[in-house]
């Protein structure tokens, strides 16, 4: 999975092991793949079906986008199997997610793939669930409280909304411009303690030059120099 920051769209990618099918019918027998993703159908060790057992992983994937978690774990992985071959998961009774949208995991969570849905099934259960957000939001109001202000321009008749409208946009600016120097003041602290730590560390080290012949013994006079200005307190 990749979710893409500009567009905050997320897109399943790697498809190397994708199969081109001729008909719908067509029987696959490798048996590759995330263990936590696998549908019982491929560990059934018969040909099977390519495209219901893409819509278990699907079931999957939706699953642990949702709750963070695997429906089916184990760490050993006759155990893992044992469990995905008897579609032996729990969904967690948190109240996180609709009930259609966890009637949409059972239903993806099939044994029999004849009976698990297909995309274009799928499609339509989400479009009824998005529909069914869409007018719970609605009902419970629109979410902007603040007068907006183009809207007051347009009607003024209300001298004291305009007023309440002046202010909001007075308290407004004033909260940014207050988080603008908090901000400036963070880097300028930063850049300080910054400065202190190289001074502190890198103040007392003589610089390094690059000889172009061997150590030579030091004479008298540059061990009394070196010792007046490095050893000195």
């Amino acid at each position: 999975l990749l979710i893409l920051p500009r567009t905050h769209r997320i897109t399943i990618t790697n498809f190397c092991l994708g199969k081109h099918l001729v008909s719908e019918d067509d029987l696959l027998k490798d048996q590759r793949g995330s263990p936590a993703y696998i549908s019982p159908d491929v560990l059934s060790g018969r040909p099977y079906r390519g495209k219901p057992s893409d819509m278990w992983a699907l079931g999957v994937v939706l699953f642990t986008m949702l709750y963070g978690q695997f429906p089916f774990y184990d760490s050993i992985p006759q155990e893992l199997f044992r469990k995905i071959k008897a579609a032996e998961y729990t969904i967690p009774e948190d109240g996180r997610v609709s009930e259609n949208t966890v009637c949409l995991i059972r239903k993806l969570l099939v044994l029999d793939p004849q009976q698990r849905l297909t995309a274009s099934e799928v499609l339509d259960s989400l479009s009824s669930i998005i529909a069914s957000w869409y007018s719970m939001s609605s009902l419970s109001g629109p979410l902007q409280v603040v007068p907006d202000i183009d809207d007051q321009v347009a009607n003024p008749e209300n001298p004291q909304e305009v007023k309440v409208t002046e202010e909001c946009s007075q308290y407004e600016f004033e909260n940014y411009m207050r988080q603008q120097l908090l901000l400036a003041e963070e880097k300028n602290t930063l850049h300080e303690a910054k400065s202190f730590l190289q001074k502190r560390q890198f103040g007392n080290i003589p610089p390094v030059r690059r000889l172009g012949h061997d150590a030579q013994p030091m004479n008298p006079l540059d061990a009394a120099i070196l010792a007046q200005r490095y050893l000195r307190k």
